[in-house]
């Protein structure tokens, strides 16, 4: 009999499918890949509106984490202030450390990613406010 091996696409869709609140970087550990990997197939798959229960991906066990591990809380499951960001396929702060984004940057995605979700238009202006200024420090650098 010929063993199947998954692609890692197909690994990373079956963890995200068994373990729906589970972060980036809890996937690539999972699946032993590298996070920016594991965003890159998840911001695809959201963008093309796909869910990682709605593909058919093989079963996968995460890996034996330690007790003490498994009682400490993540940041991600946990926010302070509201709601916004839980709905995300992927929080902005994953997506922000995980490509090594500066301040501007973050502060770019942050306000992009939570617009519809917190304060609408303001957060469009705020982010359009540090999209200049991010500008005009690219602008004296060059």
């Amino acid at each position: 009999m010929v063993k199947r091996r998954y692609s890692k696409s197909a690994r990373i869709r079956a963890y995200k499918a068994a373990n729906p609140s589970a972060s980036v970087r809890e996937i690539a550990e999972a699946v032993r890949l590298p996070s920016d990997y594991v965003y890159g197939v998840l911001w695809a798959d959201a963008r093309k509106g796909h869910t990682a229960a709605s593909k058919a991906t093989p079963k996968v066990t995460p890996k034996a984490t330690p007790k003490a591990t498994q009682q400490q809380q993540s940041a991600n499951d946990t926010q302070v202030g509201g709601a916004h960001y839980k709905s995300k396929a992927i929080q902005p702060w994953d997506y922000i450390v995980s490509n090594r984004l500066g301040y501007l940057e973050g502060n770019i995605v942050k306000y992009v990613s939570r617009w519809q979700d917190k304060n609408g238009m303001q957060d469009l202006e705020k982010a359009r406010h540090y999209l200049d200024k991010l500008i005009e420090t690219a602008q004296k650098n060059s």
